[in-house]
C-alpha cells in the first residue's frame, strides 16, 4: 500500500497515522507502539513529544512517552471514537502523528470530499471534528467552480487547507484546475486558470501530467507535504495510464451510488438519505463547495444512523481491508 504523504525536507520518520481499535475486534489495530526513526544526528537533541485531543470534548490519550526507537501512547477506550494528535519535535524539526480512535466492529464507510478547499471547508471540518469523524478531502490547485460561482481551490484559501490537513483529515490530488469535461458555454468569469477551458479527454500525456504536477505543487507550497493519492475528476479513467506513471495511487474502490450533491434538483435530504444508506465498505462521494452538503454532512455525522457506521478517511478504509 502506498504512503499517504511525502515530507519535503523532513529528516523525521513516522506514519502519519495510527488506527487504534477501541472495540478490540481487529487485533492488528490494537499496537500503542508507534516506531520513529531520525536521519541524521541528533547532537545532542532530545526528542520531545506533546499529545492532544482534536475532537471537542474528548479524552482519547492518558500518557504518552518516547525511548530510543519507540513512542509509547495509552489510549482512552471509553471516550468513544475520534482524533488524538502526538507531535514528536527534535530540533526545528516537527512532525504530528494523528492517532484515530476507531470501532472497527461497526459498518466502515469512507467519506471523499472533492473539488475544495472552499468557503465551506471550514464549517464542514469542524462539524466532522467535533463529531470525531475523519474524511478525505481531494483538493484542486486553483479553479473557478462553475456550479457553485466562484474561485477554489488551496491556492485560493490556503488557510483552510491548513486547518483541514492539521485536524488530520486525508489530503489528495484532484489535478491543478479540475479542466471540464464539456464546452465552456459562458457566462461565468472572465479570467480562469491555465489550460481549465480546454476539455479534459483532450488533453495529451503531457498536459494531464502538468495538471497533477501542478497540483502537487500548490498544495507542497502550503501544506509541506505532496499527497500520494489522486481522485479522478468526473471519475473519468480515460487518462489513468498517464497518471500511474507519476506514482500516484487512485482513491477510487467501492464507490457507493452517486449522491450527486452537485445536482441542482438533488437537497439535502437527498444527501443525507443517500449517504446513510449506502452499502458497507463503500466510498462516498461529496463536495465541499455547497452549502446543502455542509448542512447535510451535519445531520449525517451527528443522526442515530451514523452511531452504527465507522467514518474513514480512503487511506485507512485500504489501511483497514488489507488493499
Amino acid at each position: 500500500m502506498s504512503q499517504i504523504y511525502n515530507h519535503i525536507n523532513n529528516k523525521l520518520n513516522v506514519p502519519d497515522i495510527v488506527v487504534y481499535d477501541v472495540s478490540g475486534t481487529d487485533p492488528r489495530f490494537t499496537e500503542t507502539a508507534i516506531k520513529w526513526h531520525y536521519e541524521g544526528e541528533l547532537n545532542g537533541k532530545m526528542p520531545h513529544i506533546e499529545y492532544t485531543t482534536i475532537t471537542s470534548g474528548k479524552n482519547l490519550i492518558a500518557n504518552a512517552s518516547i525511548n530510543d526507537s519507540y513512542i509509547e501512547f495509552v489510549p482512552v477506550t471509553d471516550q468513544g471514537r475520534g482524533t488524538a494528535a502526538i507531535t514528536i519535535s527534535i530540533g526545528d524539526t516537527r512532525r504530528t502523528i494523528f492517532v484515530k480512535m476507531y470501532d472497527l466492529s461497526l459498518r466502515l464507510m469512507a467519506l471523499e470530499f472533492d473539488d475544495g478547499s472552499s468557503r465551506y471547508t471550514r464549517e464542514i471540518v469542524k462539524t466532522l471534528n467535533n463529531a470525531g469523524v475523519s474524511a478525505s478531502f481531494y483538493v484542486t490547485g486553483r479553479t473557478f467552480h462553475d456550479i457553485a460561482h466562484e474561485f477554489i481551490g488551496v491556492e485560493v484559501h490556503p488557510e483552510i487547507a491548513v486547518l483541514t490537513f492539521t485536524s488530520g483529515h486525508h489530503i489528495g490530488n484532484h489535478t491543478y484546475s479540475h479542466p471540464w469535461m464539456r464546452e465552456y458555454s459562458g457566462g461565468f468569469a472572465t479570467a480562469f486558470p491555465d489550460g481549465q477551458l480546454k476539455l479534459w479527454q483532450e488533453y495529451t500525456e503531457e498536459e494531464v501530467v502538468r495538471q497533477v504536477v501542478r497540483a502537487d505543487e500548490a498544495i507542497c507550497e502550503v501544506l509541506g507535504i505532496i499527497p500520494s493519492y489522486y481522485a479522478p475528476t468526473y471519475c473519468y479513467e480515460g487518462h489513468n495510464e498517464y497518471i500511474a506513471k507519476t506514482g500516484k495511487t487512485f482513491a477510487f474502490r467501492e464507490v457507493a451510488p452517486n449522491v450527486d450533491d452537485w445536482d441542482q434538483k438533488t437537497t439535502k435530504d437527498d444527501i443525507v438519505e443517500r449517504v446513510l444508506s449506502a452499502p458497507a465498505n463503500s466510498t462516498i462521494i461529496v463536495h465541499d463547495v455547497y452549502q446543502k452538503t455542509a448542512d447535510a454532512i451535519s445531520i449525517i455525522v451527528n443522526s442515530p444512523q451514523a452511531q452504527q457506521i465507522q467514518f474513514v478517511t480512503g487511506y485507512e478504509m485500504d489501511m483497514i481491508l488489507g488493499r
